[in-house]
């Protein structure tokens, strides 16, 4: 996982698969951010619409060397993981959100972003 610089999360508070995505990474010992698209609605149609993704979580990958690969979903994820460095994730306990606060640091994505991710397809 040396290449990897970070993993981005498109979700939704309420979203199950968000949270066991972050569960996963989390004990993966990988650097995330995770976006919650529930407070970016327009985000989240550029999104949509550039990646084809309609779901969440929606993951990408940005490496150290600059590079951008779209993962997919939850699914994807663990078997990218499992793939490229087998890491093995049993499921977490269903995971109930009761707070108002967000889950992350929602951030801003530029349409070069948005471009480089529409050249992945």
């Amino acid at each position: 996982m040396e290449n990897i610089k970070y993993i981005e999360i498109y979700g939704k508070v309420t979203c199950g698969y968000c949270a066991k995505a972050v569960d996963f990474l989390k004990a993966a010992g990988v650097e995330f951010m995770l976006s919650l698209v529930d407070q970016a609605p327009t985000r989240h149609a550029e999104i949509k619409k550039v990646t084809g993704y309609v779901t969440v979580p929606l993951i990408l990958l940005h490496s150290k060397d600059g590079g951008l690969r779209l993962i997919g979903g939850y699914d994807n994820m663990v078997s990218f993981f499992r793939t490229e460095y087998g890491v093995v994730f049993k499921d977490s306990p269903k995971i109930s959100i009761d707070t108002d606060e967000p889950l992350g640091e929602a951030i801003e994505v530029d349409d070069a972003l948005l471009e480089q991710c529409a050249g992945e397809e």
